[in-house]
């Protein structure tokens, strides 16, 4: 089957036209449990409230942020994985940083976004047949050697905000200030969600030459 998002139609038709009716009742009952597990995925929005802690909101608004809709289909796979009880929630939470931490560090960096379709799709083959899918999806990620690898922590250690765009900024700040109401830092004096808006972080900007050799967080710098 293609990976191609434009060929879906064409290929659905193609891998049923020769089941039987139990064959395609097999596949409604698994498109409808897909399904509903894709209603329940806390999605984007500027008045929700946001914690670092929440492992899934926290992916899908960086995604949603990053015009990155290609990895809700890892969203919903691990999802689905961990409500089977395939996938603990250790491994649940470690999955999605993974992840995370490979579309962050290539944003910062500013790489392409070409050809994500493809790993999402390869992907998701691979760790459906995996016993292990956070090791398997390490294991993955770490052996694209392609334009779309997984940059060290090295390659984004030195950089600064004054490298990036408004929005990738603004993102990484939201981030930062949440990150650090977890762990009580000092220059957070409240531990409460915020909401996603720019006003909210115009507070933090006096921080940014304070935050030059913290402010990619020490997460995306670990493997």
């Amino acid at each position: 089957m293609s990976d191609s998002v434009s060929k879906i139609s064409e290929n659905y038709k193609d891998h049923i036209k020769d089941k039987n009716e139990n064959e395609l009742i097999q596949l409604i009952e698994k498109f409808t449990k897909y399904a509903s597990v894709f209603a329940e995925l806390p999605f984007f929005s500027e008045h929700e409230e946001y914690s670092y802690s929440d492992t899934m909101k926290r992916f899908l608004q960086i995604t949603h942020v990053l015009q990155l809709s290609t990895f809700i289909p890892i969203a919903l796979f691990f999802e689905l994985m961990k409500k089977e009880g395939k996938l603990s929630e250790i491994e649940y939470n470690n999955s999605l940083l993974l992840i995370e931490k490979y579309i962050v560090r290539r944003a910062l960096l500013g790489l392409t976004t070409s050809g994500y379709n493809k790993i999402v799709f390869n992907l998701i083959a691979e760790l459906s047949c995996s016993n292990d899918i956070y090791q398997s999806l390490d294991k993955f990620l770490l052996s694209i050697k392609t334009e779309n690898y997984f940059p060290k922590p090295e390659e984004i250690q030195n950089l600064s905000l004054e490298n990036f765009d408004t929005k990738l900024a603004k993102l990484i700040l939201f981030w930062i200030e949440l990150k650090r109401r977890q762990e009580g830092s000092k220059y957070s004096d409240s531990r409460e969600p915020l909401q996603y808006h720019f006003q909210l972080i115009q507070h933090t900007l006096h921080l940014l030459y304070d935050l030059h050799n913290v402010m990619l967080l020490p997460l995306y710098l670990q493997f």
